[in-house]
């Protein structure tokens, strides 16, 4: 009988996975252990060669589920590097939110968003800063130079993603008819020069027009909704922006319904937080939520960064206008200094230019190079969603 790698056992929130090169038997009432083993844990997912099988039987025991099933079929793996793929992308997604069975639901920041129910239109209903410069000189998302930026790079590697994955079939059969998963590789393009600008301001927009429709709540006080509000303002800063989150926060007193007006740059200039927790600060309109499926309304940027990077089979129905989201989160997470210098004005372009530049690259490097087919990519759970265990179908 021929053989391929199967998971022995599996811990999707350690990100640590026992595996073997044998014939599907793990379920039969004896198992081989002398075969090639291998085990995989984060952070690095490197391969370490195991002397059999008995740690990871004995896994089982505990904490881990036993085996990745589909269908009632163990799967096995063509090629250790799709199995380290496939851990590797389930501890990122299962990273991203609360995934415990039976532990406290995560609050929504700053209260629920005043959407429209399901089934409507998308994004009808949403609050928005109309008034905003950019908004009347035309799409901030398209470049002014005609180049591709980074939003449009991102549409067209979920485009590809989704198409390399529904030209593979998890059903390849080896000649003796042991099934294997395999994959099919894929790559985002490499970020052409284009001014970032506009993409930048777009998804400063739509975070921060979200805070506004929220604003504070009893689980979310004033001074949280102002450490949120006040993120963004850095990373303006740094971006050499702030005269465009001037231009926004001096808008929230305006609106009616808005919360305390909160002006001029943030108070403290430094890196007293973590960038990551910033990112679960900053909550994602309904529609948005459910386009990727994640849980509303407790949908956060994080969830939805960790869901391009773990499931972006998910991502894919996210419009392209939202996209700035995505890449502006990228570019919080890395550091640089604000063009603290002579001539600022002049300087600011280019430096903006090579932050989002840095930032692609880490995204691109973080994008899954391996598609599997739908059955397999629908095994890994959305940021947020309570399970158990990765499948056991």
């Amino acid at each position: 009988m021929s053989t391929a790698w199967f998971i022995d056992a599996l811990d999707p929130d350690a990100g640590i996975a026992f595996a073997s090169f044998r014939s599907p038997e793990i379920t039969m009432p004896s198992v081989v252990v002398d075969v090639p083993a291998i085990h995989i844990s984060a952070p690095d997912f490197s391969v370490h060669q195991l002397t059999g099988r008995g740690l990871g039987l004995a896994a089982t025991r505990g904490s881990f589920q036993a085996g990745l099933f589909l269908e009632g079929r163990e799967l096995g793996f063509a090629l250790p590097s799709d199995l380290v793929e496939f851990v590797r992308r389930a501890y990122i997604g299962r990273g991203g939110g609360n995934t415990t069975p039976g532990a406290p639901e995560r609050p929504a920041p700053f209260g629920p968003s005043p959407r429209v129910p399901d089934g409507e239109e998308f994004g009808a209903g949403e609050r928005r800063l109309d008034d905003l410069p950019w908004r009347a000189t035309g799409d901030p998302r398209e470049d002014p130079h005609g180049g591709r930026g980074a939003t449009d790079l991102l549409s067209g590697y979920l485009e590809a993603f989704v198409d390399a994955s529904q030209r593979t079939d998890y059903r390849s059969l080896t000649k003796d008819g042991v099934e294997t998963v395999i994959a099919t590789s894929v790559r985002a393009e490499s970020l052409p020069a284009a001014d970032p600008t506009p993409m930048l301001m777009s998804g400063i927009d739509e975070i921060l027009s979200e805070l506004l429709a929220r604003g504070p709540s009893p689980s979310a006080p004033q001074a949280m909704w102002d450490l949120a509000v006040d993120r963004i303002g850095m990373t303006c800063l740094r971006l050499g922006l702030d005269d465009v989150f001037r231009q926004i926060v001096a808008r929230l007193s305006s609106i009616p319904s808005s919360p305390r007006a909160y002006r001029g740059l943030p108070a403290v200039f430094g890196e007293l937080e973590d960038r990551f927790d910033d990112l679960a600060r900053w909550p994602v309109a309904d529609s948005v939520a459910r386009a990727v499926g994640l849980p509303v309304p407790f949908a956060t940027v994080k969830d939805l960064l960790v869901t391009a990077v773990s499931a972006p089979t998910r991502l894919r129905a996210l419009p392209p206008d939202r996209m700035p989201i995505v890449v502006f989160a990228a570019v919080h997470l890395q550091p640089f200094g604000s063009p603290l210098v002579s001539d600022r004005a002049s300087k600011a372009l280019n430096h903006r230019e090579l932050i989002v530049e840095q930032s692609w690259l880490w995204l691109r490097a973080q994008l899954p190079h391996r598609a599997f087919a739908p059955e397999v990519e629908a095994l890994l759970p959305p940021p947020g969603e309570e399970r158990g265990s990765v499948v056991m179908v």
